[in-house]
């Protein structure tokens, strides 16, 4: 009788989060056929990249769980044993264009003692070398290059921003550029100071009406006022 396949403890994980529950290669496969099946041009060119990056290594289902792996710890996942609830909180095509996006993005952000700490736990979390991961990120790295489109690297950017929102991060948490930090802020902005912002453009509409509506009546008043004082020049004795 054959021994019985076990899964890393990281394998498991992102297993779980995708609701496999057999074969993992198959559907890791069955995962990136459907990607590569999908309208969506930005879903659609995602999965091709992580189907170069399976057949590019030739490892089997190894390489994607790497690459969402990565992508999950960029984004907050602290790829500890996952819930069903929040397995299911997004579709499988939004993590895993917010895993490739976080790596694109987030990757080169991060400090040398950042990107070795992940290397290192995610070694021991899903069994494979450090360097091997390494080579992996920076495959997808190059492949996205030469896959995806500004557009699709725009639209990359939303689903980390959503995904990684669960986590208590922003896009600026990802990139550690001023633009989306920038950005981040006035999102922050803007909630909480949405319904404020309103009140006053109410009061501000309610009181620039008030206020032409007043500067009218002056006007008025203001021409009666010439016109009669004209009247009584015209009569003056002395005209």
């Amino acid at each position: 009788m054959a021994a019985q396949f076990v899964l890393s403890a990281g394998a498991q994980i992102i297993a779980s989060m995708y609701g496999i529950a057999k074969d993992i290669n198959a559907g890791i496969d069955k995962l990136i056929d459907s990607m590569k099946d999908s309208d969506h041009p930005t879903v659609e060119r995602t999965g091709r990249v992580l189907e170069s990056a399976k057949v590019g290594f030739n490892i089997g289902y190894i390489t994607p769980i790497a690459v969402v792996a990565v992508g999950q710890v960029i984004l907050g996942n602290p790829f500890v044993a996952v819930e069903a609830g929040i397995a299911m909180a997004f579709s499988p095509f939004a993590m895993t264009c917010a895993a490739v996006g976080a790596i694109i993005y987030g990757w080169s952000a991060l400090t040398k003692e950042e990107q070795t700490k992940i290397l290192n736990d995610l070694s021991a979390s899903l069994e494979i070398g450090v360097e091997l991961i390494r080579s992996i990120v920076s495959f997808v790295i190059s492949k996205s290059k030469e896959i995806l489109s500004v557009e699709n690297l725009n639209e990359l950017k939303e689903y980390i921003r959503t995904v990684a929102a669960t986590a208590g991060r922003t896009i600026g948490d990802i990139t550690r550029k001023v633009s989306d930090v920038v950005s981040d802020g006035l999102d922050t902005i803007k909630k909480k100071t949405g319904e404020s912002l309103d009140a006053a453009s109410d009061v501000y509409r309610a009181g620039a009406d008030a206020v032409g509506k007043t500067a009218g009546a002056i006007k008025v008043k203001a021409a009666h006022t010439a016109a009669e004082l004209r009247e009584k020049f015209e009569k003056s004795p002395g005209k």
